[in-house]
């Protein structure tokens, strides 16, 4: 039981209102004194439903610890598979088609002989412009001694000047006309060569577009099939602006790591398979909208 004591400092008419509001409060008190009594109650009753319950086991907590590191980031864009290289094989020189050496579609390798056009008409003409050189020779030594004999005499005074330039001259035609010649033989030998069509890559040759016993020349009649390059082999893909700049976003904040010049680039094939090879960006190429 508690005891509540108050000091008033008041008139009569303020001890009576006071003894008034003492009373409601003693009432106040008493009603706080009783809900107290059943919170107290209850709240032991609830104790030993609380100790009850603390004989059980605690419940098992599962947590993981959160440590940062990094993790890869894949792209992934539809591509097409390009030769490196692909190369006309054309004909240099006129003349008919007599032989082929490969097999359409199948792998070749550079130096490998293609194509072989009549050569004959090309060796009979490089016997003719050789034969001519050789005169040309001749005439040049001819041409050499009369003007040494020319410039010995007119140095004793025994021939006039007249001659002396005359056989200078022809001593120069003589020195062209040598020169005429070794030009015409190079260029029959080349024209020569070009009679045998050899494969200049590596790689892949396409179908036959001309056939034995057909008539070539250099020009619309050229074309005689495609050698493509291989290794290595382009793989082209288009990427969307979007894309783009949160590459370059992520890259200048550091939230993609590596090398950015140089990011490693795998190929999936229509298999779901891996191919072996890694590859890697060779350039980015802006394509203009049509």
């Amino acid at each position: 039981m508690s005891t509540v004591k108050m000091e008033i400092r008041s008139s009569a008419c303020d001890l009576k209102n006071a003894f008034g509001w003492l009373h409601a409060s003693a009432m106040a008190i008493k009603i706080a004194v009783v809900l107290a009594t059943c919170v107290a109650h209850t709240g032991c009753e609830k104790k030993g439903q609380g100790q009850a319950a603390s004989d059980a086991p605690p419940p098992k907590v599962e947590y993981i610890t959160v440590m940062p590191s990094t993790i890869p980031i894949q792209y992934e864009f539809v591509g097409m598979t390009e030769p490196s290289k692909v190369i006309e094989i054309r004909a240099r020189v006129s003349g008919f088609l007599i032989a082929r050496g490969f097999e359409e579609g199948k792998s070749i390798v550079a130096g490998d002989p293609l194509f072989q056009i009549d050569p004959r008409p090309y060796e009979a003409n490089l016997e003719i412009v050789r034969s001519r050189q050789d005169q040309a020779k001749s005439r040049l030594l001819l041409a050499q001694l009369e003007a040494d004999r020319f410039a010995e005499a007119a140095a004793k005074g025994a021939a006039a000047q007249r001659e002396l330039d005359r056989t200078q001259t022809e001593l120069a035609e003589a020195k062209s006309s040598v020169r005429l010649a070794d030009a015409n033989v190079a260029k029959a030998e080349l024209d020569l060569s070009y009679t045998e069509i050899k494969s200049p890559v590596t790689g892949v040759i396409g179908r036959t577009l001309q056939y034995e016993g057909s008539y070539l020349d250099a020009g619309p009649q050229s074309m005689l099939a495609e050698a493509m390059q291989i290794d290595p082999i382009y793989v082209v893909f288009a990427i969307s602006e979007r894309d783009w700049l949160k590459w370059r976003d992520d890259v200048a904040s550091g939230t993609i790591l590596g090398d950015k010049d140089n990011p490693p680039v795998k190929v999936k094939l229509l298999d779901g398979t891996t191919y072996c090879e890694t590859g890697k960006m060779t350039f980015l190429a802006r394509v203009p909208i049509r």
